[in-house]
């Protein structure tokens, strides 16, 4: 008598299949997010060796360095073969916007509309900037698409930046009459040392607080400007600063493993990812910024923590 067997899998049989189709399904969905990671961190550093290049192309014809910030000014000058008080505006790498002149000719205080990274102004703003002719207009060099998410999660709508300029190459600081350290000339650009420690451009801090909180919006970081204690001596022993209206750091936006990673270029056009601190206190990281910004050595117990 034959007896007839029906085929198919044992319940067994088929939590095995589904378990190694999920841990399939896992890896190449961690394969695919990673690879989408590193082309995104691939084009954040093609942006800012773009925006170096800009930058030095810039201070070869005007033999200075773009200024980080805009300011406005009174100043004594030439008009009509006679010598007067007139006023000026010098727009940054990204612009005030707003009127390019008062009626009164009047120095404002710092009045002019703040340069945002997202919003109805931030196109003009960039292409008011004076780095705009020398990037080939080209608007993805200002953003980084890893930057523009995390904004847009967060509800802002369009983000064109996502850099900042280093705030020794001069900006006003609100609230004075006249500007103060506003350019640097191409020929003292590596006063402070070796051209491969002074920054140029960091990525915009992209989280408030341990990467916990949010993007910042403030007007000092939106302004295009990474303002920290800059030393009025080249000395780097000197305790002596020039005055600011914030205290920003750079921003560890990208992940490479399990630790954040902030790109940034340097004024000799080498751009570097840098990983957060292990341990990372905020002063930790204002400390790291300030050592950037003033093109210092880093100190061994930052460095150390680097690593």
């Amino acid at each position: 008598m034959r007896f007839s067997r029906k085929t198919g899998f044992t319940l067994v049989e088929l939590l095995v299949v589904m378990s190694i189709i999920g841990i399939i399904a896992a890896a190449l969905i961690s394969q695919v997010t990673r690879g989408s990671e590193m082309a995104r961190a691939s084009k954040c550093k093609a942006n800012l060796k773009n925006l170096a290049q800009a930058a030095m192309s810039y201070a070869v014809d005007t033999k200075r360095m773009p200024n980080a910030g805009s300011h406005e000014f009174m100043n004594v000058a030439m008009s009509n073969g006679r010598y007067k008080k007139m006023y000026f505006l010098e727009q940054g790498w990204v612009a005030w916007t707003g009127s390019s002149r008062w009626p009164n000719e009047t120095v404002q205080g710092g009045s002019m509309t703040t340069a945002k990274f997202f919003g109805e102004t931030a196109y003009s703003s960039i292409t008011n900037g004076t780095l705009w002719p020398y990037i080939g207009k080209n608007i993805s060099s200002y953003v980084c698409d890893k930057h523009k998410g995390l904004a847009q999660r967060a509800g802002l709508t369009k983000v064109q930046r996502s850099y900042v300029l280093n705030g020794y190459f001069g900006y006003d600081y609100m609230g004075r009459s006249t500007p103060l350290d506003c350019w640097i000339g191409l020929d003292s650009v590596t006063a402070r040392g070796s051209a491969a420690n002074l920054l140029l451009f960091a990525e915009l801090l992209a989280y408030k607080g341990n990467h916990a909180t949010g993007i910042d919006t403030s007007e000092y970081a939106a302004d295009g400007v990474l303002e920290t204690d800059i030393r009025t001596s080249d000395d780097p022993d000197s305790t002596t600063y020039r005055g600011k209206t914030a205290d920003e750091r750079i921003g560890f936006n990208h992940m490479v493993g399990k630790r954040y990673v902030a790109h940034v270029v340097f004024v000799d056009g080498h751009v570097d990812a840098l990983l957060e601190p292990k341990g990372a206190s905020d002063s930790d990281i204002k400390k790291l910024t300030y050592e950037l910004c003033n093109g210092d050595e880093l100190d061994q117990d930052l460095r150390s923590k680097l690593r």
